[in-house]
């Protein structure tokens, strides 16, 4: 069931990246999306980027009246910024927390609950227990708490139960490579840069000691 829902996962996640650039290119003074190279800069600009290991989801109402949800998320490695201060966190199974919101099913009415969220980029994340993820995040005005730059652009699955799914997922970074590319400012789209070829590194690693294992 996983291995579907995570190739599954993965052909609407680059599809949506190849028909958003096709779109951009055919229609890009009529539609709103920003261009491939705008959501790369907003995730360069992200005051905390990482590869880390989500933990539980809970469910938070007390901010602006919003229903939002938190995922704590436990870096494993940290490609910019600086972690906050575990001891200032009142959860001590998370060393930071990403807020985010969910699109609620529709009722048998036909109404459905949609929470606005400040993000740029294609689509909601969609966050997930027991997951590897490369994330850009925002600082939020919670104390220890992000968001997340660029929507599901920002936030990246690592996670793969197969070669195959390997293959996609490279695929898929390759891809965000050549968005950075478009960056007019140098610096930040060679740290881009810099940040995908090291989320690669990670994979290799990872899939060499699974070898290893087996």
């Amino acid at each position: 069931m996983h291995k579907l829902s995570r190739k599954k996962q993965m052909g609407k996640h680059i599809l949506i990246c190849i028909t958003t650039i096709i779109i951009l290119l055919t229609f890009c003074d009529a539609i709103a999306l920003p261009p491939p190279g705008y959501i790369e800069e907003t995730k360069a600009k992200a005051d905390l980027i990482i590869i880390g290991k989500t933990t539980n989801i809970n469910s938070i109402v007390d901010i602006k009246s919003y229903e939002l949800f938190s995922i704590g998320i436990n870096p494993i490695v940290v490609l910019k910024g600086k972690i906050p201060e575990k001891s200032k966190q009142k959860d001590r199974d998370s060393t930071l927390y990403l807020l985010f919101s969910r699109i609620e099913e529709p009722t048998d009415k036909g109404n459905g609950k949609i929470i606005a969220v400040d993000i740029v980029g294609p689509t909601l994340p969609q966050p997930k227990e027991e997951e590897t993820i490369l994330i850009f995040l925002i600082k939020h005005l919670k104390e220890g708490c992000f968001g997340v730059a660029s929507g599901s652009c920002g936030y990246i699955h690592l996670d793969t139960d197969s070669t195959e799914e390997l293959i996609e997922l490279k695929k898929e970074i390759e891809l965000y490579r050549e968005w950075c590319r478009q960056i007019k400012n140098v610096e930040l789209s060679k740290a881009m840069d810099s940040y995908y070829q090291k989320t690669l590194d990670f994979l290799e690693e990872n899939n060499r000691r699974k070898r290893c294992k087996n």
